[in-house]
């Protein structure tokens, strides 16, 4: 592998599958709040309730695995290994989030219940809180002041 191409080109590549994941997130949170007329036809909590279940379950998840792959990234010995390492980390840590976003939002149209649309754009926003910057990366991976150059 040819770590400075592949260096050069990740926060490239980063920026671009991060964007796709909300892009497609929010598409979706919007679609189903305006363009697709809810089908109520279970009236009941259960959505609700799994939702904020699954949804607190999945960022525990996200955040803990998201940690634990963190340092094995670290003790990775060039700069190439820890940020594909990171950018696996990363894609894990957003899919779970994003996963509980558009539960939220199918299960909108499921039962046309609002709670379920306002839960699903809160994970949206997370989705947009977790974005990763330089030095987000530079803090989690533990980059020395040479890799922290070589990022650039």
């Amino acid at each position: 592998m040819n770590t400075e191409k592949f260096v050069s080109s990740f926060r490239k590549r980063l920026r671009f599958t991060t964007l796709a994941l909300i892009a497609g997130t929010w598409f979706f949170i919007f679609l189903t709040k305006f363009f697709i007329k809810p089908t109520p036809e279970f009236t009941g909590d259960t959505f609700l309730w799994m939702l904020l279940i699954v949804g607190a379950v999945n960022l525990i998840a996200s955040v803990v695995l998201y940690r634990q792959r963190l340092a094995s990234c670290r003790s990775k010995n060039d700069l190439a290994g820890k940020l594909q390492c990171f950018h696996t980390s990363y894609l894990i840590k957003m899919a779970l989030i994003e996963g509980v976003a558009l539960f939220g939002a199918v299960a909108y149209m499921t039962s046309g219940d609002e709670r379920l649309w306002i839960g699903a754009v809160i994970f949206g926003l997370i989705l947009i809180w977790y974005y990763p910057h330089r030095s987000t990366i530079i803090r989690d991976l533990d980059l020395s002041a040479q890799e922290e150059m070589m990022l650039d």
